[in-house]
């Protein structure tokens, strides 16, 4: 990798290929190997295809496909079913799966869901593949039927055209129980330069007896912007304490942008279906003039 061959007289090709053989984040699980290639001229080219590991034979059968990029995407939205306490927020996953190059923004919004259940639209940036959305439960929510589905839209421009896909979630559960544990921060907005740091301050509530050290997480940071000083078991809220100051940095890299963040806490239950309960949202604002104010 990195190596320039000696010429030997034979034409050289940019191959782009990625390894689809294993679990996609986005939820797509196919296997199948893909290749993009962009032909310099007209011609014959011929493709070849083998097993990786040189088995083969008449017990083998192979299907090869040859299309056009078709670049579009798909979207994804969980959980399937939601628990949010009254007066509580919880995040929402959407993911969009990209094809054949598509890399442009996708603006997601819930639609047609029940009185006193609210969730913000907002934005999955070019390039990235997951936003976390709050989904806030007012003093009046109650909980939705057990059949429910909240439909969820995906837009953005493709080849020029606006393309709209669709998910959703299922029913909707308030609790009537308070919870544990609330979250909050010490500001709604933070500005943030390229090549700096600064600090965002967690303060947690406490409920029903409950003491335990709980994990924190900031969400929908971008790309190159990241805490600090996370130690083998990430940010952590000690036992009996309610407080817990975390560093954001942002590399020199980063471009300007305004991004909707939210701290996550979690209570660490022996279930897979560990409690998660969110902040209010941060405005963070990333902007090289904010270095020199």
């Amino acid at each position: 990798m990195g190596t320039d061959f000696a010429p030997n007289g034979m034409p050289i090709f940019p191959i782009y290929w990625r390894n689809d053989d294993g679990f996609n984040a986005n939820g797509d699980t196919q296997g199948d190997s893909r290749l993009e290639f962009l032909a310099p001229a007209d011609g014959d080219y011929v493709v070849r295809v083998t097993d990786a590991t040189g088995r083969g034979g008449e017990a083998y059968a192979y299907r090869l496909l040859l299309r056009s990029l078709e670049p579009d995407f798909r979207v994804f939205a969980g959980p399937a079913r939601v628990n949010v306490a009254r007066d509580g927020r919880v995040p929402i996953d959407v993911r969009v799966l990209r094809q054949d190059g598509f890399d442009g923004e996708v603006r997601v919004q819930f639609h047609d869901l029940p009185p006193g259940i609210t969730i913000d639209p907002d934005v999955i940036p070019a390039g990235e593949d997951l936003v976390r959305l709050a989904l806030t439960a007012g003093p009046g929510a109650q909980s939705s039927p057990v059949t429910a589905r909240f439909r969820l839209t995906a837009e953005s421009s493709v080849d020029g055209q606006i393309v709209t896909r669709e998910s959703a979630i299922g029913p909707i559960t308030v609790g009537e129980v308070p919870p544990d544990l609330t979250v909050s921060t010490d500001t709604s907005q933070l500005a943030l330069a390229p090549g700096k740091s600064t600090a965002l301050t967690v303060k947690l509530d406490r409920f029903n007896g409950f003491s335990s050290r709980v994990p924190i997480e900031v969400l929908n940071l971008p790309f190159g912007v990241r805490v600090m000083n996370t130690g083998l078991n990430g940010i952590l809220v000690r036992e009996g304490e309610k407080e817990r100051t975390v560093e954001l940095y942002a590399e020199p890299w980063v471009h300007d942008m305004d991004r909707t963040i939210y701290v996550q806490a979690q209570i660490e239950t022996q279930s897979p279906l560990k409690p998660l309960f969110l902040g209010s949202p941060v405005k963070l604002a990333i902007a090289k003039s904010i270095a020199k104010n």
